[in-house]
């Protein structure tokens, strides 16, 4: 087991356990109908993947098997727990590169086996509307191309961070999260590098939702990115930014569909470089029902040295294959 991986077991047991002794001193059986009427949840996925590549001789055919099992406790008090682990398993012969398996004259298809912690928090919901939640968790902003899970690939990508969410302003959702470590789908026995298993960081996400301008729903964000592994120095970057996006009906289910987004880049904390970038983002289409229609256009701006970085996106949804 990695020592990163029992760290946070442990403090996570450690904490859950002082929560429950605490809780079961005040409160009795209320604790007890808090864990027994919680809820198991589990995720099975079979995929199999082929990549028929430019200078392999081999082509990369994965069957792999993804199991997600998780137990999460109904409230007390405003207080719950979650707890899940997640497993990739290769079906048959592993014949491609997860990054890890040493099989490097297949392309590569980056679904490692692993069996590693999943999510581990604790929550409380105040009665102030605000949600306090820290540990190992998913977070999702818009659309992922600054910040997302990577559930594309089998072993989903998950924060170690702290995170409070507000929705006690009228039509407003903030949220402000720090985030210790994020740990990649190239899972946690990867080697340092390119396809590095976890990015420690010292990093700060700011994120806010406003729906009052109907039918457009307007996010400011800013993303503070301050690496703390010397080999990811040059990923670390301040992002702030707006996206404006919403739908228009039409007539019966028909729907016009429209985002645009601006974000301005430039390096942040223990970065070597110096330098400021912009991002443009917009989108139109048409919808139906549950179908839709789009085109999009895109502008990631580079200055021969370095161009617009997005080390926490879900790069699938954007660059397809290319990525």
């Amino acid at each position: 087991m990695p020592s990163r991986w029992r760290v946070h077991a442990g403090v996570f047991a450690a904490l859950l356990g002082g929560l429950l002794h605490a809780a079961q001193a005040q409160a009795g059986d209320t604790l007890n109908d808090a864990i027994v009427n919680g809820k198991f949840d589990i995720n099975l996925r079979y995929r199999f993947e082929y990549v028929d590549q430019g200078g392999f001789t081999k082509d990369a055919r994965a069957s792999t098997l993804r199991a997600a099992v998780g137990y999460g406790t109904d409230g007390w008090h405003g207080l719950s727990a979650y707890l899940g682990v997640q497993g990739v398993l290769a079906v048959g012969n592993d014949l491609y590169n997860s990054t890890v398996n040493g099989r490097t004259a297949y392309p590569v298809v980056a679904d490692p086996e692993v069996f590693d912690l999943w999510q581990a928090y604790l929550q409380w919901v105040s009665p102030w509307d605000v949600t306090a939640r820290a540990g190992r968790q998913l977070i999702n902003y818009d659309n992922q191309r600054w910040i997302g899970t990577v559930a594309f690939r089998q072993n989903e990508q998950t924060y170690d961070a702290a995170r409070l969410i507000s929705a006690n302003l009228p039509d407003t959702a903030f949220e402000y999260v720090y985030v210790d470590n994020v740990n990649r789908v190239f899972g946690p026995h990867a080697p340092p590098g390119p396809n590095d298993g976890v990015f420690p960081m010292s990093s700060h996400l700011i994120h806010a939702a406003y729906t009052g301008f109907k039918p457009v729903t307007a996010v400011a964000y800013a993303y503070l990115l301050d690496f703390t592994r010397p080999a990811n120095f040059g990923l670390s970057t301040a992002s702030t930014g707006l996206r404006l996006f919403g739908m228009a009906p039409i007539d019966g289910d028909w729907k016009v569909l429209y985002a645009g987004e601006y974000a301005r880049q430039s390096s942040y904390a223990s970065n070597p470089m110096s330098y400021g970038l912009d991002y443009y983002f917009a989108e139109g289409g048409v919808g139906y029902g549950p179908a839709a229609l789009k085109g999009g256009y895109e502008s990631l701006e580079g200055n021969g040295t370095v161009a617009v970085q997005m080390p926490l996106s879900t790069l699938h949804l954007f660059e397809g294959w290319a990525d």
